[in-house]
């Protein structure tokens, strides 16, 4: 047997793999990574458009005489806690059991040991008075 006359008769023909397909539990990966991260934006941007919209009507309400403003901050802070919870009975609620319903959802004492006492049976007193700006920096804090 005699060798090969050159190194290069020698040589074989390379063979490539065979061209891959998409990957696609990576696209299927990429596809919920980006639908998440849409939902979260588009939570981000609700809670802010809630939270312009809770102080365009606090805003509003600043020329209104005492007891209407009282009154609808009332119904704001019960709409609030009836859409974030609606078995709670937000509106059955009155007096100390509503205000301290308040301060369980909110985290804070505010309702039945503070200014937010209004929001109780004072709401209903012919001779109401509040600090109103402690009131509303604390609605738009509660509310926003």
């Amino acid at each position: 047997m005699s060798p090969d006359p050159t190194p290069l008769a020698r040589l074989h023909d390379i063979h490539l793999p065979p061209a891959a397909g998409p990957d696609w539990g990576l696209l299927l990966l990429a596809l919920l990574l980006a639908t998440a991260g849409l939902a979260l934006l588009g939570r981000a941007l609700w809670r802010r458009r809630r939270r312009w919209r809770v102080a365009a009507r606090l805003r509003a309400l600043r020329p209104c005489e005492p007891a209407a403003r009282l009154s609808t901050c009332a119904m704001l802070l019960r709409e609030k806690v009836h859409a974030d919870d609606p078995a709670a009975g937000a509106y059955r609620l009155s007096g100390e059991a509503w205000l301290e319903q308040l301060d369980r959802r909110f985290a804070t004492r505010f309702f039945t040991e503070g200014a937010g006492r209004v929001f109780g049976t004072d709401l209903y007193r012919h001779d109401l008075s509040c600090d109103w700006p402690q009131v509303e920096r604390a609605l738009r804090r509660f509310l926003g």
